[in-house]
């Protein structure tokens, strides 16, 4: 039975498989020390020697490659040289910001600085006397302050553990920084700060210009506390940050727009490749203006993925096609899969595949389905994860998540194109946007402080909901299968019951004359 079911699921998705046997190796690594890496490292070679006749091999083939990539990013991590747990009294740390400083509370600035000790994450008060106000990305500076080295933790879920594979060397409680010695600002937040100030001298600064700047372009700490914590009890703070959702958006909107010419066109409608290369290209700019951050790289290459799906003479699967982008990601980010937002994103990628079976051919079942799967197991992760469970996200999602999304996203942007072009019909049309953005985000607001749509669950009350969720979950889970399992098996059936009519009606008819 086991072998039987491998082996149709490498027949029906052969990288799924392989990419989870990929994160099962990397995820060993996490717990061991360098010296016992080679032999677990030895020990899977002989079970592939072993399992290569039995079916197996394929498996372990992925172990090892886990094992090996997981390896080689330990290896090559940054470890800080000479670092002293204090250096408050000691020499300055200099180096140049990189990234864009996050202000999540009045009075604090987080930055990140590249020095010759490795990649220091800060935290400085922003107040007058104290230059941490005016730092921006390319800025030399130099620091003071209490620094404490960032290890490897044995839980990968912690905040060390998040910091140490995002390449973080250390922690520093900044006492002092300095102003910028020299400035080299990269060009994208060069376009990102100018094409800010064009929306907000056009349009306006006010809550909903910055939900639009939030929504489509990804701009961090434009929103108030209310806002934020209306999206959060609602269930839609997938919409504030731009991520896979918005990518994939943007993807299949400029996809489709690329087919719908080509067919009105009939002397390039055979030019798939140029279409699919068209919007592909579009998407990777998109994801450049915004800052290529994992949330939005993971969606590009699911893009990709989907890109040569189309491309290919026979297509391919859609949980083959989000095998392949999980092994991607495995391979360029290792332990990328004990991060929050790559848990939800493929989380969230498996509701939209058990949707799209449950629904099967139903175009108009199969929007409710995808929505309800994916909220499913969204929902369990974030129980899971911090307690949170909001019931009234699957109304929210059903009704709001797709059309906000395409009018910020898709609209939005073309608009915003258009302004920049000197179109003053774009301006015009974007304002509206935002006029629409505010008035929903008033009644968000409103619904926000009404009582039990959002829990913060403890104990007993999470496990319990965690439980229920995984039992609905399981439930749609086989009953899917079974459906799928149905189709497969029958299917061959049906083309030979097809071709045996046709063979009948082939001799009916033409017998006679022969």
């Amino acid at each position: 039975m086991y072998e039987r079911s491998l082996s149709t699921l490498r027949g029906h998705a052969p990288a799924l498989p392989l990419s989870l046997a990929c994160a099962a190796g990397q995820a060993a690594v996490w717990f061991l020390s360098e010296e016992q890496i080679p032999i677990m490292l030895a020990v899977v070679g002989a079970a592939l020697c072993w399992r290569s006749k039995r079916g197996g091999g394929f498996l372990m083939a992925g172990v090892i490659v886990g094992i090996v990539s997981a390896y080689l990013a330990l290896m090559s991590h940054p470890m800080p040289q000479h670092l002293r747990v204090e250096r408050e009294g000691g020499d300055p740390i200099m180096g140049r910001v990189v990234g864009i400083p996050r202000r999540p509370n009045p009075g604090a600035v987080i930055f990140e600085l590249d020095s010759d000790q490795g990649r220091i994450r800060c935290r400085a008060i922003d107040l007058p006397w104290r230059n941490a106000s005016r730092v921006e990305p390319g800025d030399a500076i130099f620091i003071r302050g209490e620094v404490h080295p960032v290890e490897r933790p044995l839980n990968p879920f912690s905040w060390q553990a998040w910091l140490w594979r995002g390449g973080i060397s250390a922690e520093c409680k900044a006492r002092f920084v300095s102003q910028a010695l020299e400035a080299d600002r990269p060009i994208v937040t060069s376009i990102r700060e100018w094409t800010r100030h064009r929306v907000e001298d056009e349009v306006g600064d006010g809550r909903g210009e910055s939900l639009f700047l939030s929504m489509a372009l990804g701009y961090h700490d434009v929103l108030s506390e209310p806002v934020e914590r209306a999206f959060k009890r609602l269930g839609l703070t997938h919409l504030l940050v731009v991520s896979g959702y918005q990518v994939s958006l943007v993807f299949g909107v400029v996809l489709s727009l690329c087919r719908f010419m080509s067919g009105c066109l009939p002397h390039i409608s055979h030019l798939r490749v140029l279409v699919t290369a068209a919007a592909l290209a579009l998407a990777c700019l998109y994801v450049l203006c915004i800052g290529a951050e994992m949330s939005a790289m993971r969606a590009l290459i699911a893009a990709a993925s989907l890109s040569a799906g189309v491309l290919s003479e026979t297509g391919s699967r859609f949980a083959q096609r989000w095998g392949v982008a999980l092994l991607i990601m495995l391979l360029v980010w290792p332990w990328c899969f004990f991060e929050i937002g790559v848990i939800l994103t493929f989380s969230a990628l498996m509701g939209i595949g058990l949707g799209a079976t449950l629904a099967g051919r139903q175009a108009g079942a199969s929007f409710v389905w995808v929505t309800l799967c994916a909220w499913l197991s969204t929902t369990l992760v974030m129980v899971v994860w911090n307690g949170t469970f909001s019931p009234i996200g699957i109304v929210t999602n059903l009704v709001l998540a797709v059309p906000w999304s395409v009018i910020n996203c898709a609209l939005g942007l073309s608009a915003l194109g258009l302004g920049l072009c000197g179109l003053a019909v774009g301006w015009e049309v974007l304002r509206g946007v935002s006029w629409l953005n505010f008035q929903i985000s008033e009644q968000l607001i409103e619904i926000a402080d009404l009582p039990g749509l959002s829990f913060e669950l403890t104990g007993f009350n999470q496990v319990a909901t965690a439980l229920m969720l995984m039992a609905a979950l399981t439930i749609l889970g086989l009953r899917a299968c079974n459906q799928f399992m149905r189709v497969t098996l029958l299917a061959p059936a049906s083309i030979a019951s097809s071709s045996h009519l046709c063979s009948q009606r082939f001799d009916r008819h033409l017998g006679p004359h022969m």
